[in-house]
């Protein structure tokens, strides 16, 4: 969860993604709605790497907080104790 709020941050700081960024004749740029912005290597190369992450790692947490559920009780009165 701390690792998407702080790529939506920086996202928002350095005016995107460099996902949806470009890099051409050794000037790199992040996107976001279309605008691009440059920025320095090693900014896009970070930005690069952590929406690489995030596309892994936030569908594997959303899949681990779906397994983590405890089971529902059953509704049944059955077997529970209810005379």
């Amino acid at each position: 969860m701390g690792s998407f709020l702080l790529f939506c941050l920086v996202g928002s700081l350095i005016g995107g993604s460099a996902m949806y960024g470009a890099s051409q004749d050794h000037h790199y740029f992040v996107g976001q709605f279309g605008r691009l912005t440059e920025v320095p290597f090693g900014l896009w190369l970070y930005s690069w790497a952590h929406t690489l992450s995030q596309l892994v790692t936030f569908p594997l947490g959303i899949v681990a907080a779906f397994r983590s559920r405890a089971p529902e009780k059953s509704w049944s009165r059955r077997g529970g104790g209810a005379v």
